[in-house]
């Protein structure tokens, strides 16, 4: 199955359905800084709440917690400093199942020349070193997992156009409908703010080997 022409997550028989609010909210944030940068790195994740009482279950003050999360991570490190990223989304949806709290899952694309290591959750380093510490102190103990097929991250370059076919693929799963919260007043999913790129002057690709 597609969605404005690029593949999404169905099931090998297109009999998952995919909610397409989330999908276009998805795809808002994908299509711009891929077709701009000649390099993009996209970032896969989930965030847990610690099994503990330390935080109730209350799923306001869970949006509230990311919230603080992703203003320490973005506004505070990754978008401050000689080093900021200047082109950067980032895209999140809550779910809740059967546990207590709910969990999010999200991902951050980044310029591939910008970002030097992500690191790992089990070396606190990098990137993800960073997520996992600025995550564990504002849910008071919350956990970091990163997805057996996104350990190593996603590249997207534009002289490879199945990178980003395989890129939103992925990404399209979060956009299933099963765990979505419809509780009035709690956000699902949300993200950065959409930037708009000037295509007409997208950043030229590299005529090296990569």
């Amino acid at each position: 199955m597609l969605y404005k022409n690029l593949p999404v997550n169905t099931g090998p028989n297109d009999e998952y359905p995919l909610n397409e609010i989330i999908l276009e909210a998805i795809h808002k944030r994908f299509i711009g800084i891929t077709s701009y940068l000649s390099q993009c790195f996209i970032v896969r994740f989930d965030l847990h709440f610690p099994s503990s009482n330390a935080i109730s279950p209350d799923p306001l003050k869970e949006n509230q917690c990311l919230q603080a999360f992703w203003k320490k991570l973005v506004a505070d490190k990754l978008k401050r400093g000689e080093d900021a990223h200047t082109h950067l989304e980032y895209f999140w949806v809550r779910e809740l199942e059967k546990a207590k709290h709910g969990h999010y899952h999200c991902f951050i694309i980044f310029d591939r020349h910008k970002l030097d290591s992500i690191g790992s959750i089990q070396n606190h380093t990098g990137l993800f070193g960073l997520i996992e510490s600025i995550w564990k102190r504002v849910s008071s103990g919350g956990t970091v997992h990163i997805p057996t097929l996104a350990i190593n991250g996603l590249d997207v370059r534009q002289s490879y156009p199945k990178e980003k076919e395989n890129a939103f693929y992925a990404l399209s799963y979060l956009a299933k409908p099963r765990g979505k919260n419809t509780q009035p007043g709690v956000r699902a999913f949300g993200g950065s703010t959409p930037k708009k790129y000037n295509l007409a002057v997208s950043t030229p690709i590299p005529n090296i080997a990569i």
